[in-house]
């Protein structure tokens, strides 16, 4: 039987299966990932208010990987998208897509026809909503969902007929929820109730997501750069920060003992003595004076450990390896999360609570 690739309203398995459309017929297989790069656009004149269907757009540059949903169709139903649903302003071909499992798959989907395609369109929010509705359905990251929205929002911005785009406008913005990080939303950590086992691993993988994707990932990728030394250290010091704030259940009020507690452990393991002089050479110099105190040197080339003292007795600090631990470190503390230490859990849930309250109050 044909699969199908649905990314606009359709990503919403009870609208494709609405009576009026496909009738139950058609079964949901999932999320997927087109493996070309296409612009979202609102392109295509609907009947009825005349406000725009979605299309992907082929750049020679730029772009993304688009998500939608796979269906599993009969032909008779195919011919029925094709027909009526989607219409003649469409045109069926067929795409590469790659599944929640990471299994590359050719599918079926509709593309507004070249000619077909028009500028200066408005969208409406219910529209918008299905796909959004169908897109969190499927667990799809945060940050395509927000992506969608504001594509929505940006042909709307830029539509000829101002009042209805305007008055749709802030209906759209209100689909965007909060996000906690690229992956999850306010509402991901909310709809949990922490009596599973399974919510207790949601709510980690909502943390970890967050501490990954807004430290880590970056300061990976800088750490290969030359002249980097002073960013990716404090990106770390701040990582260190955040790291202790979920460690201890609250935020870093006391960042002297912050650094106490993540440096004295494995696989820092620096004496007191070692501490107390990262903290007044490095950490301070750098968040206060963008340099370091008391001869404290940063440096990437190879070392034996991850501070040593030179010739003249002066720290030298590997900021690869002091990196490198600290990944070490967060992963550590992830695993004991996993494994059901339950003052850890109590104490990560305490500190996201707090940050919840503190900065996403509406």
């Amino acid at each position: 039987m044909p699969i199908i690739f649905q990314y606009g309203s359709n990503c919403d398995e009870s609208r494709l299966n609405d009576e009026s459309r496909l009738a139950g017929r058609a079964t949901d297989l999932g999320s997927a990932q087109t493996v070309a790069k296409f612009e979202l656009a609102f392109n295509k004149r609907r009947q009825g208010d005349g406000s725009a269907a979605a299309d992907l757009i082929k750049r020679r540059s730029g772009g993304r990987r688009i998500w939608g949903v796979l269906y599993e169709v009969s032909q008779s139903d195919l011919q029925k998208l094709a027909d009526q649903i989607e219409g003649p302003s469409y045109r069926a071909q067929n795409i590469r897509v790659e599944d929640a499992k990471g299994v590359l798959k050719t599918a079926k989907t509709f593309r507004v026809r070249r000619e077909k395609r028009q500028e200066g369109l408005w969208t409406s929010a219910d529209y918008v909503k299905h796909i959004v509705k169908g897109l969190r359905a499927h667990d799809i990251p945060e940050d395509h969902v927000w992506y969608v929205i504001a594509r929505a929002e940006l042909a709307n911005q830029a539509a000829t007929h101002f009042t209805c785009a305007q008055t749709e406008i802030p209906k759209i913005n209100e689909l965007r929820g909060l996000l906690l990080s690229p992956k999850y939303g306010i509402r991901h950590w909310q709809e949990l109730s922490f009596k599973h086992e399974a919510e207790w691993q949601r709510a980690i993988d909502i943390v970890e997501n967050r501490i990954a994707e807004r430290f880590v990932s970056w300061i990976d990728d800088l750490i290969p750069k030359k002249f980097a030394g002073f960013v990716t250290t404090a990106l770390d010091c701040l990582l260190l920060e955040t790291l202790h704030g979920f460690i201890a259940g609250g935020s870093t009020k006391d960042t002297r003992k912050a650094y106490e507690t993540v440096l004295k452990n494995p696989p820092f393991s620096f004496s007191k003595q070692l501490t107390d002089a990262f903290y007044e050479g490095v950490r301070n110099g750098i968040i206060h004076d963008t340099e370091t105190r008391k001869g404290w040197k940063i440096r990437m080339t190879p070392q034996g450990q991850i501070v040593e003292t030179d010739g003249s007795g002066t720290y030298v600090l590997n900021r690869t390896m002091f990196h490198g631990a600290l990944k070490s470190a967060f992963s550590d503390w992830i695993t004991t999360l996993r494994s059901g230490n339950q003052q850890r859990r109590r104490n990560m849930h305490q500190r996201m609570e707090e940050i919840i309250k503190r900065h996403y109050a509406i």
